[in-house]
């Protein structure tokens, strides 16, 4: 469902939605200080990337991105912490 105000007017459009793919609903707990960090990657994101592109492809892109930066020893892929 969207929902758009006009003025003081709220209209509510319900567009049926064709998946292509299963997906799930997470939560995250954000700090206040945290938001404007978080906000920013995903705009930052949805110009690289194209404005059609959803939130949730951003964060995934955001994340893949991240991974391809990070090297993580062998040995310590199972730890839940890298020192």
């Amino acid at each position: 469902m969207i929902r758009v105000i006009i003025g003081q007017h709220t209209i509510r459009l319900v567009l049926p939605l064709k998946d292509t793919e299963p997906w799930e609903l997470i939560y995250f707990r954000l700090f206040k200080s945290q938001l404007p960090v978080v906000q920013t990657a995903l705009e930052v994101a949805g110009m690289m990337l194209g404005t059609d592109k959803s939130r949730g492809y951003c964060l995934e892109m955001i994340g893949a991105d991240f991974l391809a930066g990070a090297d993580i020893p062998a040995g310590e892929r199972e730890n839940k912490r890298i020192q």
